[in-house]
């Protein structure tokens, strides 16, 4: 039997586990498939820690742009925005490097982007940009 070697990429990786971590389990099958397979334990592997970027935040009217750098090329983002004094609120995961939504009747406004993960929460750890409160 011939030892096989499988390589996954990074960008192909679910999102991570709120604790920065990837679960990951993985079945072995034999090339003719004629025998039972076979299903890992679960593992963790610890997820590199994300590197803070430059963003910016554009008020135009009723529409509000965050934009943020892109240096660690992950795949997805997800974002969180705050009105007013309002605790953050999930708003979306996305795959861009910006995000458009439009002002509900507030007068400040502040973004924070992080790597996407499997529990829509607010994470510092999982953080890569915050943007200043910004009046609209």
């Amino acid at each position: 039997m011939a030892n096989k070697i499988l390589r996954i990429l990074k960008n192909d990786l679910p999102p991570v586990e709120s604790d920065n971590a990837y679960s990951i389990r993985f079945r072995i099958i034999s090339e003719d498939k004629n025998r039972l397979s076979h299903w890992s334990p679960v593992f963790t592997v610890n997820s590199t820690e994300p590197q803070s970027v430059q963003g910016d935040l554009v008020v135009n009217g009723p529409l509000i742009t965050a934009a943020w750098g892109h240096e660690e090329d992950r795949p997805n983002y997800d974002v969180f925005v705050k009105f007013d004094s309002d605790a953050y609120m999930y708003y979306a995961t996305v795959a861009s490097h910006f995000y458009t939504f439009v002002n509900e009747a507030s007068s400040t406004v502040r973004v924070a982007i992080q790597i996407a993960s499997t529990a829509r929460v607010r994470n510092a750890a999982l953080e890569i940009w915050e943007s200043d409160i910004t009046s609209v």
